[in-house]
């Protein structure tokens, strides 16, 4: 798991925020899969988990 990183920006309740993440195919040839949490400042989970599956052929 790596660590977090913050938004940058206070994000109040109702609110919507616009979060892009860029992602280098590995080398290897294989299915891969990565999941992403959003969380308040303490660390503290919410909503739902994103799974983003990249297949290098």
């Amino acid at each position: 798991m790596d660590s977090p990183v913050p938004l940058g920006t206070l994000v109040e309740v109702g609110q919507e925020a616009e979060v892009s993440v860029n992602f280098k195919a590995p080398i290897k040839v294989g299915e891969y899969t990565s999941a992403w949490q959003m969380a308040n400042a303490k660390g503290i989970p919410f909503g739902k988990a994103i799974f983003v599956k990249i297949i290098v052929k």
